[in-house]
């Protein structure tokens, strides 16, 4: 059986490779306030786990 190469992104934030990844830059609304989060670099993604840090330290 043939293997397929599956391109997997890599988190921005913490440096893994991650099939659950969002890219950057991306709109956060949180109960009344938005903020905007920033891209470091060109083609950034920020994985699910990290993003979801980052919102409970703006909450």
């Amino acid at each position: 059986m043939e293997e397929e190469n599956i391109n997997v992104p890599t988190c921005s934030v913490c440096n893994e490779p991650c099939m659950w990844t969002l890219k950057m830059p991306l709109t956060i609304t949180h109960f009344d306030k938005t903020y905007i989060r920033e891209a470091n670099t060109d083609n950034a993604h920020i994985c699910i786990e990290c993003l979801e840090k980052e919102v409970q330290t703006i909450g």
